[in-house]
């Protein structure tokens, strides 16, 4: 009986000081949702919940000393995150599509613009601003554009440069064919663009199989395109002068021909370039460059055999069917 009396004093005491405590500062007060996505040849963040639902690259929004938890879901697309570099603030890498990571912060107690962002897909598109307190979006969008600028090292040249290439076979090979200008109708024409310009390039599915195109040195890769007819467009900005590959990387689609030169400026990082990334072959000339293949893997198995080293002859019979089914993968 003196148990029950102390089990339930202790309880009337729990509810008592329950009751009394105040309430809990850390409390968050506001959650978003984001996953990752690609839109338009750009990685982005897409809203997911409350009223920032579907919205690209959302601007988020926060009371002054708010506590605020921003959720982020891979998508797709490759590693992710999510970052607030004035508050120091960083999540955690997620690699698969489906997993989720979160960060939990208190933004600053007064009216302000905050940048986040995706550490390695912020130049392709992934940023958007958290606004704090009373700050007009049109001073975000230039805060975001400066930051962004900062990012890339080299100031806009407000130029946007554009080029149309379409998937094709052609001697043999798969390649890509330029439409329109002074690419018109070249294969695996020779791409040029200065450092800062906005780059833009549509690709076209002109057989209908599935396609993309790739730009080394800059991240940027476009979404596959399948369907003839069917196009896909991708924008990035170069960062850097120099001449890299550019390629489709559809397994076996850039060994079967279809890769060309991407020009920036003058081109003068050509042979640093070629030093650092695999090398490409252009359309108007093929180099044969010997390659040693170096000592054997003691663990390698032995496959040589002699010449005359062969199957009996079948002997004489009459004519049989065989038959062999692959399936390509």
């Amino acid at each position: 009986m003196k148990s029950f009396i102390l089990l339930v004093s202790l309880l009337v005491l729990s509810v008592i000081l329950i009751s009394c405590a105040p309430t809990n500062p850390t409390a968050v007060n506001t959650e978003y949702v984001l996953t990752t996505d690609m839109r338009d040849g750009k990685f982005v963040y897409v809203g997911v919940n409350e009223n920032i639902n579907g919205a690209v690259n959302p601007a988020l929004r926060a009371k002054p000393g708010e506590k605020i938890t921003v959720i982020l879901v891979n998508g797709g697309h490759g590693q992710h995150d999510i970052v607030f570099p004035e508050l120091n603030v960083k999540s955690d890498t997620i690699d698969q599509q489906g997993e989720t990571t979160s960060v939990t912060f208190t933004v600053p107690d007064k009216d302000i613009a905050l940048i986040y962002h995706d550490t390695t897909h912020a130049k392709l598109g992934m940023s958007g601003v958290l606004l704090v307190g009373d700050v007009a979006m049109a001073d975000s969008i230039e805060l975001a554009n400066d930051y962004l600028a900062e990012m890339l090292g080299v100031e806009s040249t407000g130029a946007t440069v554009e080029y149309t290439l379409e998937s094709a076979l052609a001697d043999g090979r798969m390649v890509f064919i330029g439409k329109g200008g002074d690419i018109d109708g070249k294969t695996n024409p020779d791409l040029a663009a200065n450092a800062g310009d906005t780059v833009k390039v549509t690709l076209i599915s002109g057989e209908g199989a599935a396609h993309n195109v790739v730009f080394d040195g800059f991240n940027a890769r476009s979404e596959d395109v399948v369907g003839k007819g069917k196009s896909v467009v991708l924008e990035f900005t170069p960062d850097q002068e120099g001449t890299f590959a550019y390629f489709c990387d559809i397994p076996g689609h850039r060994q079967a021909g279809m890769e060309g030169k991407f020009i920036v400026g003058s081109g003068a990082s050509l042979a640093a370039s070629e030093a650092s990334n695999t090398s490409y072959t252009s359309s108007a000339t093929t180099e044969n460059v010997s390659v040693s293949a170096g000592p054997a893997d003691a663990a390698a198995v032995d496959i040589v055999r002699e010449p005359t080293d062969i199957p009996a002859s079948v002997g004489n019979r009459g004519p049989e069917t065989l038959r062999i089914d692959l399936e390509t993968v």
